[in-house]
């Protein structure tokens, strides 16, 4: 019995641990994960005259080394910014999603000189939401808006799951081990 009971605990232990070594590392890893050069945004959920961030990652071979490049809002179109590509052809920028921009699915483009020669030229989705509801701020007192009250951080709630399931698993063996004692103090009088 108590091998069985060692058992259950090590595997509930081990799931435990397969689940937080899966939780830890998902928010930092960079899309798309194979070497292709893309533009990231900061927010990918955004109203309009909010300021998210635009850069290049994995980008191996990016733009020329001093080039100017152009991020476009592509749906209007309308110029979001010029900048100039660093020594290793990144760059990393503010840019302001237009005040009078409607709600939905829109692109974010950056144009300009490749280093390898050429135009390179990459994009990024993001969805316009209305005024106010992507980051919350200001989103209270609107009438059909909701301000923004959770959090994406899921590790704390997945380590008191662990905790709870830790704390049953204690108990189950505990249980088990008294009824085990009980049984053979009853047999042996």
């Amino acid at each position: 019995m108590r091998i069985v009971s060692r058992i259950v605990v090590g595997g509930i232990l081990a799931g435990a641990a397969l689940v937080m070594g899966g939780a830890s590392g998902a928010g930092a890893q960079a899309y798309p994960p194979a070497g292709g050069c893309s533009l990231a945004l900061s927010s990918t959920s955004v109203s309009p005259g909010q300021t998210i961030t635009a850069s290049t990652v994995n980008c191996p071979a990016g733009y020329a080394p001093g080039s100017a490049v152009t991020l476009t809002f592509t749906s209007d179109p309308v110029t979001l910014a010029t900048v100039t590509a660093d020594a290793e052809g990144h760059f990393s920028t503010p840019v302001t999603i237009p005040a009078n921009a409607t709600a939905g699915s829109h692109t974010i483009t950056s144009t300009g000189p490749a280093a390898a020669g050429g135009t390179l030229t990459l994009s990024a989705s993001l969805t316009v939401v209305g005024a106010g509801a992507a980051g919350g701020a200001g989103a209270a007192g609107r009438a059909g808006a909701l301000a923004f009250t959770g959090s994406s951080d899921t590790a704390p709630l997945v380590w008191i799951g662990v905790a709870a399931l830790a704390a049953g698993a204690t108990l189950l063996v505990g249980a088990k081990r008294r009824a085990t004692v009980r049984a053979r103090h009853s047999n042996s009088s």
